[in-house]
């Protein structure tokens, strides 16, 4: 495939300094084919507040090494915790629906009694026994109507707990903690970025190459990546893992990405590097 791309860019390498060809000398007469492109973190989250509050707590500095679910931020719950008590009294208290269900079987035994004497010796006209059945129905739309209104007091209490699960901000992810915008003491608003976690055990390499390079390369095939860790040039192996399905039409540039491993994160996304096309 090498020779391939070789004579796709024979006549684009001069019109473009996204290539770089270096001689490897006259003895062998080959040439060192590379694009220079730049590293980028697999996963970037930046993360805030569904809810306004005041920052009481930040359990991290920027530069640590932060879990997923851990916390990260702490806010202000003591209103929100009270209110959670208020209706979790209100929820577990039975008092209204048993006092409910014994008036509905007092006044189902009172509409049996009376139905029996009805039916046995007529002394209880029918008017008494109709007013007896309305009396027991009403009361058991009653206790019904109570165990509704506690179905919806139960999911009031679901509701604050999640509203308390919202005053503590998470990590969604494993990686490092590379940035928090507000202190201990600040007010955040809902949607306001607070920190940023970013996980660079594995980057991609992102290279826009002209559209004929482009077309030799396929998804899943191993490419070699050079990039600069510290003074020195490192060698790593990628995946070719995304081959835009565009062109841009102002450059005839497209845009590939390969991902490869960062063990020990001997490389910080942002930096420039090269892909090797022809070695």
């Amino acid at each position: 495939m090498n020779e391939r791309i070789v004579r796709s860019i024979v006549v684009l390498v001069c019109a473009h300094a996204l290539l770089s060809v270096t001689s490897m000398g006259a003895a062998t007469g080959r040439t060192r084919l590379t694009a220079v492109g730049v590293t980028q973190p697999v996963t970037d989250e930046t993360l805030s507040s569904l809810v306004s509050g005041k920052i009481v707590a930040v359990h991290f500095r920027e530069g640590d090494q932060v879990r997923k679910g851990d916390v990260i931020i702490d806010l202000a719950k003591r209103l929100d915790e009270l209110e959670l008590a208020r209706r979790k009294l209100a929820w577990e208290s039975k008092v209204e629906l048993e006092s409910a269900r014994a008036r509905e079987e007092m006044l189902k035994k009172v509409l049996e009694g009376t139905r029996r004497v009805h039916e046995t010796t007529k002394s209880i006209s029918l008017d008494e026994l109709n007013k007896a059945d309305f009396e027991h129905k009403s009361a058991m739309a009653e206790v019904a109507q109570i165990q509704i209104e506690e179905e919806l007091q139960g999911l009031e209490v679901e509701k604050a707990e999640e509203l308390i699960k919202m005053r503590q901000i998470r990590s969604p992810l494993t990686g490092v903690l590379a940035r928090v915008a507000l202190e201990v003491g600040e007010n955040c608003q809902p949607h306001q970025p607070l920190f940023r976690v970013v996980d660079i055990s594995r980057c991609y390499f992102v290279v826009n190459l002209e559209a004929a390079i482009a077309r030799e390369l396929e998804l899943g095939q191993e490419v070699t990546i050079e990039l600069p860790a510290g003074e020195k040039v490192i060698t790593c192996t990628g995946k070719v893992s995304f081959i835009s399905p565009v062109v841009d039409s102002a450059s005839g540039l497209q845009e590939v990405k390969a991902l490869f491993d960062n063990p020990g994160d001997r490389f910080y996304p942002g930096v420039s590097g090269s892909l090797i096309l022809v070695p």
